[in-house]
């Protein structure tokens, strides 16, 4: 996989947070910002948004 820029998080009205988006360099199939350092991502900018 291979970086192919980001996509906002989601996390809530504001959220400034920035997730990767991957692409397969073989076959071109997109992650669209499914992945681990997104998940982590978007729970960590809940919980801020939630405090």
């Amino acid at each position: 996989m291979q970086s192919y820029g980001g996509m906002n998080a989601g996390s809530g009205d504001g959220c400034g947070c920035s997730i990767p988006v991957n692409v397969c360099t073989r076959c071109g199939d997109c992650d669209y910002g499914d992945n681990a350092y997104a998940v982590t991502t978007r729970e960590e900018c809940a919980a801020r948004h939630a405090a």
